[in-house]
């Protein structure tokens, strides 16, 4: 209940629009999660009010974007579930897929959305840069979105080759947004990427978020995304 309690606060502050049905789905998810973290690492955070803001309303900061109807959307390293299952639960007219390389936590977001009555988005287990070449996944999707998986730079490298030509990516930052932002500029061309905007804006709490929106322009070259070690050792530039 003090979650339910800490959730809707926050919801009506924030100006979210909900109905008592999303609510308690995300309760509900919230709950199985809480239960399964007792025997499962999926979260360091679990005090009802930072659940709500730092899980649920950080994840949500995606409802500043609107999606279109039937818009396929990624969540690349989805983790627990975020923010890939509150866009779920709150905007229902996309088509999202949640890629994460644990097959485990994504067995928990199989069982977590059942539990919850959400319905369950598609899952894909796989690493980012092994899918990215995949000709299945490659320029499929029409948003490609991530939250505290990498550096901007090396992001980049697995997102963008998700993004269909025309289409977006969005990566959740924190208080070094900017500073990200200019060491992957030359990545993000390289990518076939470009640079739009960043929509800056601070949680309940104060602390900082930036959601950076890069728009693709052109295919990336056939030789990205390089292998996990390139990425991290030799990032683009």
């Amino acid at each position: 209940m003090e979650f339910k309690v800490a959730l809707d606060t926050a919801l009506r502050l924030n100006n979210i629009p909900f109905d008592e049905a999303r609510l308690s789905q995300a309760v509900r998810f919230t709950e199985k999660m809480v239960q399964i973290n007792q025997s499962m690492n999926l979260t360091a955070i679990t005090e009802p009010e930072a659940m709500a803001e730092k899980h649920w309303l950080d994840s949500l900061a995606m409802g500043r974007v609107s999606f279109d109807e039937n818009e396929s959307v990624l969540d690349v390293g989805s983790g627990a579930g975020f923010p890939g299952i509150p866009l779920t639960v709150f905007f229902p007219e996309a088509r999202f897929t949640l890629l994460d390389s644990l097959q485990k936590r994504l067995n928990f977001i199989k069982e977590a959305t059942e539990y919850a009555d959400i319905p369950t988005p598609t899952l894909l287990h796989a690493r980012a840069e092994e899918a990215g070449r995949n000709k299945d996944c490659r320029e499929q999707y029409d948003t490609v979105l991530s939250r505290a998986v990498a550096n901007l730079t090396a992001l980049c490298e697995y997102c963008l080759p998700f993004v269909k030509v025309g289409g977006r990516m969005i990566a959740y930052k924190g208080p070094g947004a900017a500073e990200e932002l200019s060491a992957a500029l030359g990545a993000i061309a390289k990518l076939g990427g470009k640079w739009e905007k960043t929509d800056t804006f601070c949680l309940p709490g104060g602390e900082e978020r930036n959601l950076i929106f890069i728009t693709k322009l052109s295919p990336c070259a056939p030789c990205y995304p390089r292998n996990s070690k390139a990425i991290k050792n030799k990032p683009l530039k």
